[in-house]
C-alpha cells in the first residue's frame, strides 16, 4: 500500500509528517535532520506494515530535532507511547509547536 509523507522547508527550518506506513528506509530519510518529525504511531506491536510503533517512529526520528507521536493505536496511552519512544511527546488536538520562532500548529 503505497503511504505518503511531506517534508516542508521554510528559513532554514523543516518540519517532516508521516502518514500511516511502517517502518522503512524512506521514512528514515523523511524524518532525517528535521527539526520537528511528527510520526504516527498507531501499532501496538511489531509486524505491522501500515503502522510504526512508538519504538518504529523513535528509531525513524533520532537524527530529527524533536519527534512528535501522533495517531496513537487504540489501547495505548499516550504516557506508554512516550515511555516507548523514550519519552517523545504525544501531540494532542489543538497543540502548537514552535520552531524557532515560527509556529506550527497541530
Amino acid at each position: 500500500m503505497p503511504a505518503a509523507g511531506v517534508r516542508v522547508t521554510h528559513r532554514g527550518k523543516s518540519v517532516a509528517y508521516s502518514g500511516d506506513t511502517g517502518p522503512c528506509a524512506t521514512l528514515n530519510d523523511l524524518a532525517a535532520s528535521s527539526d520537528l518529525f511528527i510520526c504516527e504511531a498507531g501499532a501496538v506491536s511489531d509486524g505491522s506494515p501500515h503502522h510504526c510503533t512508538p519504538e518504529d517512529a523513535a528509531c525513524a526520528g533520532k537524527a530529527a530535532s524533536e519527534l512528535i507521536l501522533t495517531h496513537l493505536s487504540p489501547g495505548l496511552t499516550a504516557a506508554e507511547a512516550s515511555r516507548r519512544a523514550g519519552q517523545a511527546r504525544v501531540a494532542r488536538s489543538g497543540d502548537e509547536f514552535t520552531i524557532g520562532q515560527h509556529p506550527v500548529y497541530g
